[in-house]
């Protein structure tokens, strides 16, 4: 298990990355148009319907720093990083991209 006090005039870095990937299947149905059957019914029809995939690769980078200011007190900073890229195709192959990059946390103190 690692010292949770580091020491005074003492440094401690930690750096790690995690990595998920997520793929999703969906469809979708637009532009209804409404039929009238007899008096009682009406049903609505479908004439557009998409069927999607979603690929998304997800990064997380984490870095952090720990500095002994005396030997039994700790300044320390960290930060959380994200990395997002995400690709969606349907069936007529139209492929579109985005993607995000923040920072997600961030924390310092005594």
């Amino acid at each position: 298990m690692e010292d949770i006090i580091i020491g005074q005039g003492k440094i401690k870095l930690h750096f790690s990355i995690s990595y998920f990937n997520n793929e999703q299947q969906k469809s979708e149905i637009r532009d209804l148009v409404t039929c009238q059957m007899n008096d009682k019914y009406v049903i609505s029809l479908p004439t557009t319907m998409n069927n999607f995939e979603i690929n998304t690769d997800i990064f997380v980078g984490i870095l952090g720093c720990k500095y002994g200011i005396y030997s039994k007190m700790n300044a320390y900073a960290r930060l959380n990083y994200l990395n997002k890229n995400s690709r969606s195709t349907n069936i007529s192959v139209e492929e579109r991209k985005w993607h995000e990059n923040r920072l997600i946390y961030f924390s310092m103190g005594l």
